[in-house]
């Protein structure tokens, strides 16, 4: 299967359908019905992965968690406000662990570019010592802009769940306002966050560009 494919699947079994659940099964199924019931796909595409690639879908175990933490307050009838919280929480707390990475000698985003650069370019390219100290100085500004692009969707999440997760939970209206906060949480929280993900990957290639004085294309490996 192409990789475009199963990404497509991926969110198809992890967003979509959990999303569509939450939004119209809830008359149906019940509070905490259709909490089990929208972790179903995310479940099957979770172990269909581990199955047949061997690798772990991040979304499914993201989507699992969620799901399994908003049945945990649907079950234990937790104030709505657990749920805000819940939902904001994660995301505020890594990127505040990401901030923190910068305070010692390696932030958060060195072992990434590590991984995803050619290592002997690299090395080419830092020689000088200006511009490995100018390569170092990119790094960390731009690990604390990627704590704050971690951090904002969280934020988006909590005061969205706050305005819109109001019932008390296990009942039927709070099904409801679970669907529709996650219909909601798509275009108000998620697409947001990734756009500010890739402006933020955009600036971050031309700052180590200027900083090296070469293409970022030309770090990649595969584009040598």
């Amino acid at each position: 299967m192409s990789p475009t494919r199963l990404a497509v699947l991926e969110l198809f079994f992890t967003v979509a359908m959990p999303t569509l659940i939450l939004q119209f099964g809830a008359s149906s199924l019940g509070p905490v019905g259709v909490v089990v019931a929208a972790a179903i796909p995310a479940g099957l595409f979770f172990l269909g992965q581990m199955v047949v690639t061997r690798t772990v879908s991040v979304l499914a175990v993201f989507a699992l968690g969620a799901v399994g933490l908003s049945g945990l307050v649907a079950f234990l009838r937790l104030d709505a406000t657990w749920f805000a919280w819940k939902e904001g929480l994660l995301p505020v707390v890594l990127g505040l662990a990401v901030a923190a990475s910068t305070l010692g000698p390696w932030p958060a985003l060195k072992p990434l570019l590590d991984k995803v650069l050619d290592p002997t370019a690299l090395a080419q390219a830092t020689a000088p010592p200006e511009a490995a100290l100018r390569f170092a100085k990119v790094v960390r500004h731009s690990t604390l802009e990627l704590a704050i692009a971690t951090a904002a969707p969280g934020l988006l999440a909590f005061a969205m769940a706050r305005i819109l997760v109001v019932s008390e939970a296990g009942t039927p209206a709070f099904a409801d306002e679970l669907g529709q906060y996650a219909v909601w949480s798509v275009p108000g929280v998620w697409m947001p966050g990734v756009v500010v993900t890739v402006m933020w990957f955009r600036r971050m290639m031309a700052q180590v560009e200027v900083a090296l004085g070469v293409e970022f294309e030309a770090l990649l490996p595969e584009l040598k």
